[in-house]
């Protein structure tokens, strides 16, 4: 059953994870940003609708660089959204880890874009040659091709809706939507029992449910300016984190050592934003009070 072959996948995995942490754990403490990386986790996976391939990834710089070697676009802030996902968890002993989406399922082009992330996915990681791969030449131009196929450009986006559904609610989504679909403010993008469902946000259709399970019906996403990205990365070399509990509504966490909780009473203006930019993106909101938990470097999780 499913258990016993995750105690199995566990076994095989669990001292790769906990040697790399280990050596994460020295790197943090020598105030390295970027340790060299001997682990590297994919999750490969398909769709249920018709999409260009992409590649999803917790909000971490060296996630971003690796990610960003292939031209396909990157989606980050999945983590806000969802509670425990198997990507998060890796992260947290280490790894680079992200997880690439194909294409649909039972699409030929969707195996043949999985072998060209794998092979491509090698070289980025040192671990063989291009000279190796026979075709390797045309692996990143099958890859960038088909990323740019809806997407425009390659790039980084960010999840900033996700619409939850449940049985219950008979949610059908609109035909005509794949991943990164643009879509407006007010747009008609699916149907429930209610009647039709509206974007609450302009961007682009994420994800969306043509299947009947799961509890995501569809998220939105919007492209992250360059701008932000290079300020981002600027504050978080920086360690700016260092002077958040100096800003007023701010306090660091006495539970968790790399968490801050935000009064939101005081904090009225952008706390979201600003946290987001140095890589905060896990969060718990209880009234007023939201802790933002980040993990740049791995740690060993309790």
């Amino acid at each position: 059953n499913e258990y016993r072959e995750a105690c199995e996948v566990f076994s095989i995995i669990s001292p790769l994870l906990m040697a790399e942490a280990a050596e994460k754990q020295v790197a943090a403490f020598s105030d390295q940003i970027h340790p060299v990386h001997g682990l590297y986790f994919f999750d490969l996976h398909t769709t249920s609708s018709k999409s260009p391939p992409f590649v999803a990834i917790n909000d971490q710089l060296d996630n971003r660089s690796f990610a960003l070697q292939f031209a396909v676009p990157t989606v980050l802030g999945i983590e806000e959204f969802l509670h425990g996902p198997l990507l998060s968890y890796i992260n947290d002993f280490g790894p680079v880890a992200f997880t690439f989406e194909a294409g649909k399922h039972d699409d030929q082009k969707s195996v043949e874009l999985h072998e060209a992330f794998i092979y491509q996915a090698l070289i980025n990681a040192g671990s063989i040659h291009a000279t190796d791969v026979g075709h390797a030449p045309s692996v990143q131009a099958l890859l960038g091709e088909q990323g740019a196929h809806r997407a425009g450009r390659k790039g980084i986006y960010e999840v900033i809706y996700r619409h939850p559904i449940t049985p219950e609610d008979q949610f059908r989504m609109n035909r005509h939507f794949e991943n990164f679909t643009p879509v407006k403010k007010g747009q008609s993008v699916a149907k429930d029992c209610r009647g039709d469902i509206l974007a609450p946000y302009s961007g682009y259709v994420f994800m969306p449910q043509y299947q009947s399970m799961g509890e995501d019906g569809f998220f939105i996403v919007r492209q992250i300016p360059q701008f932000a990205l290079t300020i981002s990365s600027y504050l978080r070399r920086r360690k700016f984190e260092r002077f958040l509990d100096w800003l007023p509504g701010i306090s660091r966490s006495t539970d968790e050592p790399d968490a801050f909780i935000v009064n939101h009473g005081i904090a009225r203006f952008l706390s979201i934003q600003l946290f987001h930019l140095l890589g905060y993106r896990r969060k718990r909101t209880l009234g007023n009070l939201t802790t933002f938990v980040r993990r740049e470097v791995g740690f060993i999780p309790k």
